[in-house]
């Protein structure tokens, strides 16, 4: 590790997962660890555009991994899943409303950390009849 590495890895503060250095070659590059999130879905109302995240449910399937849609809080419109890369189906639920699908959905980009790059989704709920 050149002193360069060393002095910009003791300025990073405590408890950050990261690596920087620079080199002659390279410009600085940081990377910090977060958790991965392959889908994001931003679920509203068809027809009047309300946001209904807040009580909707549903999973991301890529072959035999299994992952729930989980709630990013405080918004009431988005939710995320699944952690690698894959072909996804994607299934959100919600009282009052009709079932929505949306399959081979691929996720294929990491960053330039390796970290995996999420495909964004916009689920508009049909009221069911």
């Amino acid at each position: 590790m050149t002193p360069r590495c060393t002095a910009l890895l003791l300025a990073l503060p405590l408890g950050t997962a990261g690596f920087a250095c620079a080199t002659s070659e390279s410009p600085i590059a940081f990377c910090t660890s977060v958790a991965p999130v392959a889908i994001t879905v931003d679920v509203s109302d068809s027809l009047s555009g309300q946001p209904l995240a807040d009580s909707a449910s549903g999973v991301v399937q890529a072959g035999a991994y299994v992952d729930s849609l989980h709630h990013a809080a405080p918004s009431t419109t988005l939710l995320f899943g699944g952690v690698r890369l894959g072909t996804y189906d994607v299934t959100v639920d919600r009282p009052g409303y009709n079932h929505w699908v949306r399959s081979t959905v691929p996720v294929t980009q990491t960053g330039i950390c390796g970290n995996v790059l999420p495909v964004h989704l916009v689920a508009l709920l049909q009221p069911a009849p």
